[in-house]
């Protein structure tokens, strides 16, 4: 087995071979972009932890469960839980892969809960956006195109 050595600036282990022709550099140090490596492993630690303790996230995982888990399914919900349910899944859908995978998914099956959410929520403005596709996606007739 291959000796291994310190590199010079991290001090992550690398082969000795290595160390001898990048003058003790692991090769993210030799091409410079170390930093960049460090920052997103900081990135994700930081989103895993937010994702752990964010109340959002798990009021959204237990409606989730809710929805797929118990024999009621999304009937079994309450009201305010089922329009918080249907505009996550727009939000969702819409910034994943925009107002096409909404409505062609079965996400799009809840906009009619969605368009409830009142007018003077953050999310209204994304529902305005949403209603002009809408009426494009799923033309009334195909005298509309006249």
């Amino acid at each position: 087995m291959s000796q291994k050595v310190p590199c010079s600036k991290c001090g992550v282990s690398i082969l000795e071979s290595t160390a001898l022709r990048t003058d003790g550099l692991c090769m993210p140090c030799k091409g410079g972009y170390r930093e960049s490596i460090d920052e997103g492993k900081r990135h994700i630690g930081e989103q895993r932890e937010r994702m752990l303790t964010d109340p959002y996230r798990e009021l959204w995982v237990s409606l989730v469960e809710l929805v797929h888990r118990s024999p009621s399914g999304f009937d079994g919900l309450s009201h305010p839980q089922k329009l918080y349910f249907a505009v996550s899944l727009l939000e969702g859908d819409v910034y994943n892969g925009g107002f096409h995978q909404y409505f062609f998914n079965n996400a799009g099956s809840y906009y009619v809960y969605a368009k409830r959410v009142s007018s003077r929520s953050a999310h209204s403005r994304r529902l305005n956006y949403c209603r002009k596709p809408k009426t494009y996606c799923f033309l009334p007739s195909p005298s509309r195109y006249q």
